[in-house]
C-alpha cells in the first residue's frame, strides 16, 4: 500500500497536509476534511440496522430476504398484484376457492415453470401435508347445478419460500378424476394446480375429498368488527387488487341495448366500467342500425375517430332495428375480399365496413361484437337470420363474439325474462338487473 502527502490550501488560503492511501483526492479543503472526519465510524461504537446500507443488509442475507426497519414499508415499495387474499388474516374465499382472475395461461411444470398450452393455473394456494383438494363442474349450469368432477392435469408444490418441492410432482397424464394429496416428504406450503383452460368457467375448485355443492367463488370478511356496508366495500376492494381490468379504457358503440335505453341511459358498458373501475366512452344511441340510415353506427365510429378516442377494449352491438317490423334493411351478401368497397345500404356489407373501419382506426386493439339476447319483440327468424350472419361475419373479420343471444341466458319470450329483466316488460330493454344478470358476467369473462 502506498501512502501519499497531499496538500491542499483551504477556504481561507491556509496550506492544509494530510496522508492518504492513494492518489485519489479525499478533500479539497479542511471544511470537506472536517466533515467527512466527524461522520467517520467510531471502531467502539454500535453497528445498527440503521447505520447500515441497504446493499449491506442484502448481502448479509444474499439477498434472500429483504431486511427494511419498523415504519419503512410504503405502498410504492410494494410490487403490484402481489398481495393477494391469501396474504390477509382479515379475509378468505368461501368454499369455491377457484378465482379465475388469477389464472394463468399454461400448465406448471415440475420446476415450477408456467408452459404454453390450452391449459390454466392457479395462484399460489396454502397447502399443508394431508390436504385434498378437487375440481369439479357444472355439466349444464343453464338447466341445473349438477356438479362432475373433473381431472386436475398437473400440480407443483412448494416450500414456504415459494421454492419447488422436487420430490413430489403430480403429472396426471391419464386425466384420471381425483383428489389431488401431497406425498413428499419435505415441508410443504403451498400448491399450484393446472387444469384444461375450457373448465375454467362454472367450476368449482375446493378443499376435501367428497363431492360439494356448487358455489360461486366469493369473498368471506371475518376478524373485522364492519357493519355489512363496510364488509361489501373491502370485498369489493379486494376484488379490485388483482383485477385486470381495473384502470382499462372501454369503447362502446352500438344501439339502444348498448345505450341501456332501458336502464336511465347506462348500458353494459358503463355498467361493466363502474364496477371495475374503468373508463367508459360511450357513443351507442338508441335507434341505431348496422346498415347506413340518419342513425347507424358507422357514424358513431367516425364521430369516436374524430374525438381521437384510445381504448384498451371495443365494443359494439347491433342488428335488433335492423329487423324492426316495417324496416327490414336487406341482408346483402358477404365480400369476396377485404379490401373493396362495401355495400353498406345492406346488413351483411355495413357490418363488414365496421368491421373493417375499427380494425384501421384502433390498430390492435381488441375488438368484441356483443351478440344481444333473443326479443319477444323481434320476429323470430329474422333474429335467427341476422345474428347468425353477423357472427359468420364476426368469425371473419377475426372478432370475437360475446354471444348473449344463444349462450347468455336471457330470453324474453319467456314470460318470467321479459317481466323480471326488461323494463317496464317490454322485452327489448334489459333493466339493471337484467344487465347484471346476464351481460356483465359474460362480458367480463370475455375482456378478461
Amino acid at each position: 500500500m502506498k501512502y501519499m502527502k497531499n496538500k491542499y490550501g483551504d477556504e481561507n488560503g491556509n496550506v492544509i497536509s494530510f496522508w492518504s492511501t492513494d492518489d485519489n483526492v479525499l478533500c479539497k479543503d479542511s471544511k470537506t476534511l472536517r466533515e467527512n472526519l466527524n461522520n467517520k465510524a467510531d471502531k467502539n461504537g454500535v453497528f445498527t440496522m440503521a447505520n447500515m446500507g441497504q446493499d449491506i443488509k442484502e448481502a448479509m442475507t444474499g439477498g434472500s430476504v429483504a431486511v427494511v426497519g419498523k415504519n419503512t414499508i410504503l405502498s410504492e415499495n410494494i410490487v403490484d398484484e402481489q398481495v393477494t387474499l391469501y396474504k390477509t388474516n382479515f379475509a378468505k374465499y368461501g368454499n369455491n376457492i377457484l378465482n379465475i382472475d388469477e389464472l394463468v395461461d399454461g400448465y406448471v411444470y415440475s420446476n415450477g415453470e408456467i408452459k404454453n398450452g390450452n391449459y390454466v393455473t392457479t395462484t399460489y394456494i396454502p397447502f399443508s401435508k394431508g390436504d385434498k383438494i378437487n375440481l369439479s363442474r357444472m355439466d349444464n349450469p343453464t338447466q341445473n347445478t349438477n356438479m362432475t368432477r373433473r381431472a386436475i392435469r398437473t400440480a407443483c408444490f412448494y416450500d414456504n419460500s415459494y421454492n419447488v418441492l422436487t420430490d413430489y410432482y403430480y403429472d396426471n397424464t391419464n386425466f384420471t378424476k381425483e383428489s389431488i394429496t401431497y406425498n413428499g416428504n419435505e415441508e410443504v406450503a403451498y400448491i399450484r394446480v393446472s387444469f384444461e383452460k375450457n373448465l375454467m368457467d362454472n367450476s368449482m375448485l375446493y378443499f376435501g375429498d367428497e363431492q360439494m355443492e356448487y358455489e360461486e367463488n366469493k369473498i368471506i370478511i371475518d376478524k373485522l368488527k364492519l357493519n355489512e356496508s363496510l364488509k361489501e366495500e373491502v370485498k369489493n376492494e379486494i376484488y379490485l387488487l388483482n383485477n385486470i381490468l381495473k384502470g382499462k379504457t372501454i369503447l362502446n358503440f352500438g344501439d339502444s341495448i348498448g345505450a341501456g335505453d332501458g336502464n336511465n341511459g347506462i348500458g353494459y358498458a358503463e355498467l361493466l366500467a363502474k364496477k371495475n373501475d374503468m373508463t367508459c366512452y360511450d357513443y351507442a344511441v338508441g335507434g341505431a342500425t348496422i346498415t347506413t340510415s340518419t342513425n347507424d353506427i358507422l357514424t358513431q365510429i367516425e364521430k369516436a375517430k374524430n374525438d381521437k378516442k384510445t381504448a384498451d377494449y371495443i365494443l359494439f352491438d347491433g342488428f335488433t332495428n335492423d329487423i324492426n317490423n316495417g324496416a327490414v334493411k336487406e341482408l346483402g351478401k358477404i365480400s369476396d375480399g377485404y379490401s373493396q368497397t362495401k355495400d353498406i345500404n345492406t346488413f351483411s356489407g355495413a357490418f363488414e365496413e365496421i368491421c373493417l373501419r375499427l380494425k384501421s382506426y384502433w390498430k390492435g386493439i381488441p375488438i368484441f361484437y356483443v351478440c344481444v339476447h333473443k326479443m319477444s319483440s323481434r320476429d323470430t327468424e329474422l333474429q335467427n337470420t341476422y345474428s347468425e350472419r353477423a357472427k359468420v361475419l364476426c368469425k371473419r373479420w377475426s372478432i370475437p363474439i360475446i354471444d348473449v343471444y344463444d349462450c347468455g341466458g336471457l330470453n324474453t319470450y319467456i314470460s318470467e325474462h321479459k317481466s323480471t329483466y326488461t323494463n317496464n316488460s317490454d322485452g327489448t330493454h334489459p333493466n339493471e338487473l337484467g344487465y347484471n344478470t346476464f351481460y356483465i358476467p359474460l362480458i367480463e369473462k370475455n375482456l378478461k
